[in-house]
């Protein structure tokens, strides 16, 4: 969708996308023991892909997107959404993270996975004009 069909002004989106951006900060100052991922992928056959992506320094300095994933064959497996509730008669709520608690035979794993703040300040945006565009 571009920016010219948004019924919304710049400003407020920056500000939406700001506040979310605190939000998740405020989430990682919490939970710096997670581990914060890319993506996850969970299979049930009983394994799970994390997706995490960095930069890595190579030939003289070029920096490259370095993606890596980690495999792990779970017994059981946690998710718990972290929304911000903005409240009213009927509640909005807005995803921020996504946190999984992964557990194997003999040990445990903690991912975090935070949402895109301008797509989730899009989503927002939509919810309280009710302006629902189908993409």
């Amino acid at each position: 969708m571009s920016k010219e069909h948004e019924p919304w002004d710049i400003d407020t989106f920056r500000d939406v996308v700001s506040w979310i951006k605190e939000e998740q900060d405020k989430i990682r100052e919490r939970l710096k023991d997670y581990v914060e991922i890319a993506d996850i992928i969970i299979y049930p056959e009983g394994e799970i892909v994390a997706i995490h992506k960095g930069y890595s320094e190579a030939f003289g300095g070029t920096v490259f997107e370095v993606e890596t994933k980690t495999y792990i064959k779970y017994r059981h497996y946690t998710v718990t959404y972290m929304s911000i509730e903005v409240g009213g008669d009927t509640p909005i709520y807005i995803d921020v993270a996504r946190m999984c608690d992964v557990y194997t035979d003999g040990e445990s794993f903690t991912f975090i996975l935070y949402f895109d703040p301008e797509a989730q300040a899009r989503i927002f945006l939509k919810k309280i004009l009710r302006y629902d565009i189908e993409e």
